[in-house]
């Protein structure tokens, strides 16, 4: 994996106008874009490894095990709430799930202090 200062160097060069945009050759296409694609992703990354893992399917289970989906929770909610809610999700920019998650734990945390 590349490490922060690697990568900001990268950044930069790339983001520099004066550096000098070169073509790749020939377009590729089918296995064969495929194969230069996963081949620049090991060099960026480093091991097969790395990238196997970056590029996992499905969103990535909440909590210690690795295996199995995450519990969910579902609850309904009135119309203001939801309004007040999406406001929230606006003005904090994360994303409902992350909003969720951290009032169960604030009210698990409450319940615990209290019991």
């Amino acid at each position: 994996m590349v490490s922060e200062p690697e990568y900001e160097v990268r950044s930069d060069r790339n983001a520099d106008p004066a550096t000098p945009i070169t073509s790749g050759g020939r377009p590729l296409i089918g296995g064969e874009a495929a194969a230069a694609g996963r081949s620049f992703l090991v060099a960026e990354y480093g091991s097969e490894e790395a990238v196997d893992q970056l590029i996992r399917r499905g969103r990535p289970r909440i909590g210690e095990s690795r295996t199995g989906g995450s519990a969910i929770v579902r609850a309904r909610i009135s119309d203001r709430d939801f309004a007040v809610f999406k406001k929230l999700e606006d003005q904090t920019g994360r994303y409902q799930a992350d909003l969720v998650r951290e009032g169960v734990q604030l009210l698990l945390a409450q319940d615990v202090l209290a019991s």
